[in-house]
């Protein structure tokens, strides 16, 4: 999670995951900011967008040869998680 949802989250938790007991998750962003700019002006879209061509842009000499494989974490530790199980 980066430092911007952090900061965010502390003054607004509805950008996190909630279920419908009422928990939320600070590991898990709401599918429903994904289009709405409550991260400082951009969506979550958006800044997952900046985060894979800022990857693409410092690392895209060597893909395909020194980087032949990248795998994109799903969840807080690298893996697919449940959101509606507490961590």
């Amino acid at each position: 999670m980066s430092l911007l949802c952090v900061q965010i989250g502390q003054s607004n938790s509805d950008i996190f995951y909630r279920d419908r007991r009422g928990y939320y998750s600070k590991e898990y962003l709401s599918l429903g900011i994904d289009e709405i700019p409550v991260l400082s002006g951009r969506t979550a879209v958006e800044c997952y967008e900046d985060f894979m061509l800022s990857f693409v842009n410092t690392f895209g000499p060597m893909l395909g040869s020194s980087i032949v494989k990248i795998t994109v974490g799903l969840g807080p530790a690298g893996e697919l998680r449940s959101t509606s199980t507490p961590p």
